[in-house]
């Protein structure tokens, strides 16, 4: 998620640990903490494909969190005893492995058991900015920081992380139900699925969205919990696999389809060869493309992957996310946008 999420989430684990003892220190050793995984952002890689599918592997790995944070645990605890060497490592290790544990919620893929490589986990229960969750810990957080000696701010601490975590587990029942409500619609539209992702639109976990895969194309589809038992509608779209007969020898290619575990569709544009990940954004708009060949004369000619930037009508896509929450008829986007 975010990084002030994240921050707040460790502030959190750090009150938990060591409240009582020595709150402010903890929450702010706690922050600081949190965020370390994530400076992983400011390693330079080869390629803007290694870029995105090198983020959250080393730094977010449950197995290095568990080795490093004895080592980190026992140079705090070296230069400050306020704290014992145990409460430390605890601080250290559940910052660490909730931050890695929250971003393995969002879609983005995170690469929990790392040097081992199942597809990355991405649970799709909450989206990467959630003010929901997010807010209630910054409150308590910088309230305790502020004053750590009102109890009032200890009881507004304790109730943000109780609200927190069960908006987590809000998250997860919702996606079950629609799953449910998903796999109903399929049925009743004669719609065969390889794969089904379900992940909340931007900023609530009211508005969802469906992403269905078969081998030639691919449904989206979007769901509120207000809509009821209405049947979700889906449109289609091609996924351009012919392109795929140029691409199935490229390293890029493969480590491409790992890291979405096949939500992506390729494109051929001009000579370039392109795939997209279908994960993050919705039609017709989406993060992240990336050129990964050219054709020339009928050879394949394989390219350092290059991001293709487009220009991202963000507020656009949250105003229609809201309204589309509220009225089920809405057209999507992709209907209103040429394509």
């Amino acid at each position: 998620m975010d990084p002030v999420s994240q921050a707040v989430l460790g502030g959190a684990v750090g009150y938990i640990v060591a409240g009582k003892k020595a709150p402010r220190k903890a929450i702010i050793a706690g922050m600081t903490l949190a965020i370390l995984p994530d400076l992983d952002i400011f390693i330079s890689y080869e390629n803007d494909l290694d870029s995105m599918t090198y983020h959250r592997s080393w730094t977010h790995s449950w197995i290095v969190h568990t080795l490093l944070a004895p080592l980190f645990a026992w140079v705090i605890w070296y230069f400050d005893k306020t704290l014992s060497y145990s409460r430390w490592l605890a601080i250290v290790w559940l910052a660490w492995m909730t931050h890695a544990g929250l971003d393995a919620l969002t879609v983005f893929g995170t690469q929990l058991f790392w040097p081992f490589m199942p597809p990355p986990a991405s649970i799709n229960s909450i989206f990467i900015i959630d003010p929901l969750f997010t807010l209630p810990l910054l409150a308590g957080c910088g309230l305790l920081v502020w004053n750590s000696s009102s109890l009032r701010n200890h009881h507004i601490m304790i109730a943000a992380i109780i609200f927190s975590h069960l908006y987590l587990v809000w998250g997860l029942a919702v996606q079950g139900h629609v799953d449910h409500r998903v796999q109903q619609s399929l049925q009743a539209n004669g719609i065969s699925s390889q794969k089904i992702m379900i992940t909340p639109t931007p900023l609530n976990s009211i508005l969802w969205r469906v992403l269905v895969m078969d081998q030639t194309h691919y449904y989206e589809g979007f769901y509120s919990l207000l809509d009821g038992k209405q049947q979700i509608h889906f449109e289609r779209f091609d996924r351009g696999m012919a392109a795929q007969e140029f691409l199935s020898d490229l390293d890029s290619y493969q480590r491409m389809r790992w890291f979405n575990d096949g939500f992506y569709r390729l494109a051929m544009v001009e000579n370039d060869i392109l795939a997209t990940d279908l994960r993050m954004g919705s039609e017709p708009y989406y993060f992240f493309t990336f050129k990964l060949a050219e054709l020339s004369d009928g050879e394949v000619i394989p390219v350092q992957p290059e991001q293709i930037r487009t220009p991202q009508p963000r507020v656009e896509s949250v105003r229609w996310a809201w309204q589309r929450i509220w009225q089920s008829d809405l057209q999507p986007i992709s209907v209103e946008s040429p394509h």
